[in-house]
């Protein structure tokens, strides 16, 4: 994830257990109110024990029983984090990445643990042979590794991928009608139908030569916004780049075209089971939904901030590869494509006012 995307996580956690007053209901993060003490090493290493390699986040002065952000002991993480780091075995710890991050609710701090070297091991203090134990995070307690939960840490791991939304939009568009047939003249005031149009790219980072497969049954695509669904789509189409000749594997030799129906060995290939991905690449997403509930049509064009978040399980396993991406309505939309709210996003937003106001200066 990159810092935009990590923010929005972050606010979406906090929105669902500060407004929705809920818990986090996700295995990789967990609140704090305050920082942890050295001593809750054990714990971090049975969460990154069960992680499978997948990234842990630690959000620190949210209060989960109380529901809301809370002030907390600002700490020297120079000074912290080796001492969380003595309580390891054999001088193999997660590494560590912090990002403050300002909520609607007021300031968090987001501790990110990579967990790509298990198992790690925590010094036993209690004496006896036994020098060092594997912890594993079950529920909400820490016990000692099963054989077969060790077992499964020597197996290799399928990598997740990462993923990036690539000029991603979402038009709301109003389509008047009179007894269910379009009227020509477009009238914004007259009986009318919603319909949603979703469209981008999706850039995802996997590992060359290892296949992944991302079921197209189990794909979640919905609009969040304030920490809730407000819409979800229902199916969405995702199509691989059918690669040119100009795009080359080493210089002295292109990358061949793989045949409609087979499998690029290089990159991504859409499949009626899904994607099959054997390499880094991108592909196109589009989705168009008429009829939309009045009500839903209503409450989406007063938004100024959505949230596009897509969620692919990795087949075979119990992990998923996620990606939430905030965009920002456009002060004016198309009405020449009888748009009414159009979300982008907002570096895109920021572009377009600062080209007009350029274009007003000359």
């Amino acid at each position: 994830m990159n810092k935009a995307q990590i923010e929005a996580m972050v606010n979406d956690h906090v929105n669902h257990v500060v407004a929705d007053r809920g818990k986090i209901e996700d295995d990789l993060v967990e609140a704090k109110s305050q920082w942890p003490t050295p001593d809750k090493a054990k714990q971090l290493a049975g969460m990154a024990n069960a992680a499978h390699g997948q990234t842990l986040t630690w959000i620190v002065g949210l209060h989960e029983g109380r529901h809301e952000v809370v002030s907390f002991d600002d700490v020297e993480l120079a000074d912290w984090w080796p001492q969380v780091q003595s309580q390891f075995a054999h001088d193999v710890t997660p590494d560590i990445s912090t990002l403050t991050v300002h909520t609607g609710y007021g300031k968090v701090v987001c501790v990110r643990f990579e967990t790509d070297r298990a198992p790690y091991l925590v010094k036993n203090s209690e004496g006896g042979w036994a020098k060092a134990a594997v912890p594993w995070r079950a529920g909400t307690g820490t016990r000692t590794a099963t054989r077969a939960e060790l077992l499964s840490l020597l197996s290799e791991a399928t990598r997740v991928p990462t993923l990036e939304l690539v000029e991603p939009s979402v038009f709301l568009t109003l389509s008047p009608t009179t007894r269910g047939i379009p009227i020509p003249k477009v009238d914004y005031e007259a009986p009318s139908e919603y319909s949603i149009m979703l469209r981008g790219g999706l850039f995802i980072d996997a590992e060359p030569g290892k296949q992944v497969v991302l079921p197209k049954h189990k794909w979640m695509v919905a609009l969040r916004a304030n920490g809730k669904e407000v819409y979800h789509f229902e199916e969405v189409s995702f199509h691989s780049a059918r690669q040119h000749a100009s795009v080359w594997t080493r210089l002295d030799e292109p990358r061949p075209i793989p045949p409609d129906n087979a499998v690029d060995p290089y990159g991504v290939t859409d499949r009626p089971v899904g994607l099959v991905v054997r390499g880094p690449d991108r592909v196109e997403f589009h989705q168009y939904s008429t009829e939309l509930e009045p009500e839903i049509g209503a409450a989406l064009r007063k938004l100024e901030m959505i949230e596009v978040e897509m969620r692919f399980p990795v087949g075979s396993t119990d992990r998923e590869a996620v990606v939430v991406t905030a965009l920002a309505a456009v002060p004016n939309p198309s009405r020449r494509q009888r748009a009414v709210a159009t979300w982008i996003l907002p570096a895109e937003v920021d572009a377009g006012r600062s080209k007009y106001k350029s274009d007003q200066d000359c």
